[in-house]
């Protein structure tokens, strides 16, 4: 018998036409579900949107369905020095970048299924010890592995090729001038070109460029790219002229501690005097102030420019701040108490894709914003001590949260229910939609009503088991709808 009910307990509509509700559904996996480890270090998805979790205890896959995991055995031919995961890191083939915790890289080969000790090939060809804390994979199928030791050469791996003796070259100081500096980190923008940040200054590798400035930070608005350095000096980066332009900032602004791109052709400076938002458009620049409770601790934790041109910004005393568009003051936002079961131990935003706004704070708080009511709604995530707390996240290519605490894996799937009114004030005890689509509902009154999909009234259900356009009692009470298998309306009543 086909069966859809759609409430299972008494509703009274409300007077609104139609309402919205975000939500999110949690599902917590643990040793018992075949993960490898309940100590969780990362979490990764290769090109072909398999998901991977480093542990305490190798690798683990997972395809939706279930867990997979590599791990190094001690008998002959071990590889690992150890099967602590410190990160993880995927390649563009779909093979991933392995660091254990004593900091000595891998690549695990997926054709192969087995791990590959590049420290080891490096120690051979090079005659060198070598140690690194992160792989940084480039689209161009290189990787880039920054040494621990300040001062020491980095290297470049060949993902398809790290076999051979071209699979792997040491970054040496002479060809791009790296005496005395030390690699920080590799940047590619969207020409692929990889831009190399040092202690001292910002240059493009095998390219012509070299700044004279110490730049520390960069991004790209569209087709611009702009750089910052941490006291305060703003440049966009002139393709022709192959050099740094400067920027005039407000004279107030003293330090820069990070950019972003909001993604409407605008960079986002955030400063010691506040947010500074650059229009590359217009070069124009409007300074927003943050109120002086966000500053107390002198730290802004995060920073999420939306779909709609806000900027949410959250501060290190579990305060949220909201910038609408245009304005050049940040309002606080009202956040529930801190529960009493901390949800999370870090601080981040999220716009699903219903466009919905997540937060989380590093006092324990997590939840939505409801446009309607212009608040922060707390949702709660973790129900007992047995599940973790947000400390580590994720997003996957479909939206989903991924999350791990001290210990376990957690998935947030976000949704949001679309509540239209179809009825007026009557009490609703039953509804189902049958095979056509139709909704029909029974009220305590004795209404029978179908509905078209799209919430259109049908008619009344009479007696005569017609339809009709005026209301009509077709008994006492209806108390519950079904549909059988030969496509009949069965109607439960209070017994006339």
């Amino acid at each position: 018998m086909k069966r859809s009910l759609l409430v299972l307990m008494t509703c009274l509509f409300s007077a609104l036409s139609s309402i919205g509700q975000p939500f999110c559904t949690v599902k917590t996996f643990n040793l018992r579900d075949g993960l490898a480890s309940n100590t969780v270090t990362g979490i990764t998805q290769t090109p072909d949107h398999l998901l991977w979790i480093s542990t305490w205890n190798g690798l683990s896959s997972f395809d939706g369905y279930g867990f997979i995991n590599f791990r190094d055995h001690t008998d002959k031919g071990r590889v690992l020095t150890t099967n602590r995961l410190l990160n993880i890191q995927p390649c563009v083939n779909n093979n991933l970048w392995c660091v254990t915790y004593d900091l000595n890289p891998y690549i695990f080969d997926r054709k192969r299924c087995e791990y590959i000790d590049i420290s080891q090939l490096i120690r051979e060809r090079f005659n060198t010890e070598f140690h690194t804390m992160r792989a940084l994979t480039m689209s161009n199928g290189k990787t880039w592995l920054l040494n621990i030791d300040p001062g020491s050469p980095a290297f470049l791996v060949d993902d398809n090729d790290y076999l051979s003796k071209k699979g792997i070259s040491i970054f040496f100081d002479k060809k791009q001038n790296l005496h005395n500096e030390t690699l920080k980190w590799v940047w590619e923008d969207n020409k692929k070109r990889q831009w190399l940040i040092t202690d001292k200054r910002i240059s493009i590798y095998n390219g012509n460029y070299k700044s004279e400035l110490p730049f520390a930070h960069i991004t790209q608005v569209g087709d611009d790219i702009f750089l910052a350095t941490t006291d305060g000096r703003l440049s966009r980066f002139s393709e022709k002229e192959m050099t740094a332009v400067p920027i005039s900032v407000p004279s107030v602004i003293h330090e820069i501690y990070q950019l972003l791109d909001d993604g409407r052709k605008r960079v986002i400076a955030l400063t010691d005097a506040g947010i500074y938002v650059y229009d590359s458009k217009s070069n124009k620049g409007l300074l927003i102030t943050l109120p002086p409770l966000s500053l107390a601790t002198g730290k802004i934790e995060e920073i999420l420019p939306d779909s709609k041109g806000r900027i949410w910004v959250s501060t290190d005393n579990n305060g949220i701040l909201l910038i609408n568009e245009g304005e050049t003051t940040a309002m606080p936002v009202t956040t529930p108490q801190m529960p009493l079961l901390r949800q999370s131990n870090v601080s981040f935003f999220h716009e699903d894709k219903h466009h919905t706004i997540w937060a989380a704070t590093g006092g324990g708080f997590f939840g939505y914003y409801d446009e309607t009511r212009k608040e922060m709604v707390s949702s709660p995530i973790r129900t007992s001590t047995m599940q973790p707390f947000i400390d580590k996240t994720f997003f996957d290519n479909q939206g989903n949260m991924w999350y791990t605490g001290e210990h376990n894996l957690t998935i947030v799937n976000f949704g949001y229910n679309h509540l239209s009114q179809v009825t007026g004030m009557q009490e609703v005890r039953s509804t189902l939609y049958d095979h056509t689509g139709r909704l029909w509902v029974g009220t305590l009154t004795g209404e029978v009503i179908a509905y078209t999909p799209k919430g259109e009234l049908i008619g009344y259900l009479g007696k005569d088991c017609q339809l009709h356009q005026q209301p009509s009692r077709f008994s006492s009470h209806i108390y519950c709808l079904e549909e059988d298998s030969q496509h009949r309306l069965w109607i439960g009543t209070k017994g006339d």
